[in-house]
């Protein structure tokens, strides 16, 4: 059986038609082995027509011949393409007609009563039909144990009842009555096989499935799952594509009951071909974007390490603060992606993208083990809000993140970003969660009206000149705010002094620190609010909160 007869069998399934072409490649193996049994059956059907007197040896040698020409014509048909569709029926067909031609040069050079008790016919049956799996084609099993009962049930009628006497016939293995029921034990051992058959390629059909919920186009193997939300699930991958290299990835599928809403598929891709634009060191990198199935998938480059929230959780447990050099460091990278992403991001036609990331938060920052510092999700919460604008009214992200005018539904600009950035650089120079409250609204009110306090109001050793720098950040009027990431990263910058800035290494030293922290639940953790307000347990602030958008 061909690649192309198998196809036409499994039309429509590429398991299937991939199985169907390692079954033809095995239909060629087996014709070669065919080749190499006839060989030597024609061998030991010499030996046996030189050494024991009668007609067996050359009768046997005369099937071996014949075999033998056969599966050689099988293999040069085969090897050029030719003659599929009949090889498909006609193969099956001479080989299960091996045993009665056994059986009936048996009866002709042993007798009628040795024959019909020989086992090599049986035996013979019952080899070709466990073979005839191998095929994977229930409708073969089965006619070719029609073919068997019918072919035994003539060569008994025909040839063999006539040659028995009545003595012979009289005893209940040579009578026709077992021969009957022989007949029906050939059906019978046929349908089991098809029943085994089918049974192997549900079995594998299975596990199929079960590798393709693993793989995406066979170039990514999900390895294990990272993080779950509303819109998807995020694994940790391998990029395996054919040449025998790999590369770690982050793979994130979206929920397929999003992939089946024409306007979310769009504003997926159109945020997904944004991302890919975006190639800066301090910004993980979409690498891939398809279709996978009923989802849709991004893949993405891997960070090894940790999020400033992991990190931020690991130290509050340990009763650590962070060093504000390396606040600093992380803040100088996160700004220096911002930069990139605010005014030198490129459209295909050369014009500036102007990427406002809307929902930076702590999960969002990833600190790679080696020190490098990425933002993450860029153009995904905007893109999701986008769909569900035009879908339900509704936009996701983090409140206790959020710049007073977006959470008011005003105009947005790059100062929204910045004030998240004033929210983070406050968080890591306090070791404190700014404004994370036990709901909602108490967050929502804290970020539009609770006072600020001062970070050197809450770290007694901190320099003074930090308020300055994370106040102005955190300016609730937009114009009293630093205006461009490239300004406040300069003031971060002068805080610390270049000479004591810290670095990559720096960075890679503390996360090492923390790698044998057991970190606590997100959603179960007890973070500490700023002095002098009283500790508040946090509010699950990893889920995502929906607000009205209002049109612009």
């Amino acid at each position: 059986m061909s690649a192309s007869s198998g196809r036409s069998t499994f039309r429509g399934n590429p398991l299937a038609s991939a199985l169907a072409d390692e079954v033809s490649r095995l239909e060629k193996a087996l014709a070669r082995a065919w080749q190499v049994l006839a060989a030597l059956g024609a061998l030991v059907a010499l030996g046996t027509g030189v050494l024991v007197p009668g007609r067996l040896g050359w009768s046997l040698l005369l099937m071996a011949a014949v075999l033998f020409g056969y599966f050689t014509l099988v293999v040069f048909l085969i090897a050029r393409g030719r003659g599929q569709a009949t090889l498909r029926l006609l193969s099956p067909l001479v080989e299960i007609t091996l045993p009665w031609a056994t059986l009936m040069i048996l009866v002709q050079t042993q007798g009628p009563a040795y024959a019909l008790g020989s086992w090599v016919p049986p035996l013979l049956y019952a080899a070709l039909m466990a073979a005839s799996i191998l095929r994977l084609q229930v409708a073969t099993a089965v006619w070719m144990s029609i073919m068997a009962a019918v072919q035994y049930g003539l060569s008994y009628v025909v040839f063999i009842q006539d040659q028995l006497t009545a003595q012979e016939l009289a005893q209940p293995l040579l009578s026709p009555r077992m021969q009957l029921v022989r007949c029906f034990s050939l059906l019978v051992g046929g349908a089991f096989v098809a029943a085994l058959t089918g049974g192997l390629r549900w079995a594998i059909g299975t596990a199929a499935r079960s590798v393709r919920a693993r793989e995406l186009f066979g170039k990514y193997r999900l390895e294990r799952e990272l993080a779950q939300g509303g819109m998807g699930v995020v694994y940790q991958a391998l990029y395996c594509p054919e040449g025998g290299f790999e590369r770690p990835v982050a793979v994130k599928r979206i929920h397929p009951h999003l992939a089946s809403q024409p306007q979310f598929v769009a504003a997926f891709r159109a945020e997904a071909e944004l991302s890919a634009r975006l190639v800066h060191a301090n910004i993980v990198q979409v690498l891939d974007f398809g279709r996978v199935e009923d989802t849709f998938f991004l893949a993405m480059e891997y960070v090894d390490g940790l999020t400033l929230q992991q990190l931020m959780q690991r130290l509050m447990m340990m009763d650590r603060t962070m060093p504000p050099p390396l606040a600093a460091f992380i803040m100088h990278e996160l700004l220096m992606g911002l930069e990139y992403a605010h005014a030198s991001a490129l459209d295909s036609h050369g014009k500036r993208l102007r990427v406002i990331h809307r929902d930076l938060s702590p999960h969002n920052v990833l600190l790679a083990r080696t020190g490098q510092v990425k933002v993450s999700d860029f153009g995904i919460a905007r893109a999701l809000g986008e769909g569900q604008s035009v879908m339900t009214g509704t936009v996701m992200g983090h409140f206790s993140h959020m710049a007073p005018e977006q959470a008011r539904g005003g105009t947005l600009d790059e100062r929204c970003d910045l004030f998240a950035c004033g929210v983070l650089l406050w968080e890591m120079v306090t070791g404190r969660w700014l404004f994370r409250r036990p709901t909602e609204a108490a967050i929502l009110l804290a970020v539009l009206d609770e006072p600020v306090v001062r970070p050197s109001e809450i770290v007694k050793d901190l320099n003074p000149a930090w308020d300055a720098v994370v106040m102005q950040a955190l300016e609730r009027d937009p114009t009293r705010r630093f205006q461009r990431a490239p300004a406040m990263r300069a003031a971060v910058d002068l805080v610390v002094g270049e000479a004591h800035l810290a670095r990559a290494d720096d960075l890679a030293a503390l996360l090492a620190s923390v790698a044998d922290v057991v970190p606590e639940d997100d959603h179960a953790a007890t973070l500490k609010a700023p002095a002098p307000l009283h500790a508040t347990p946090a509010a699950n602030d990893t889920k995502e909160v929906t607000r009205v958008e209002r049109k612009r």
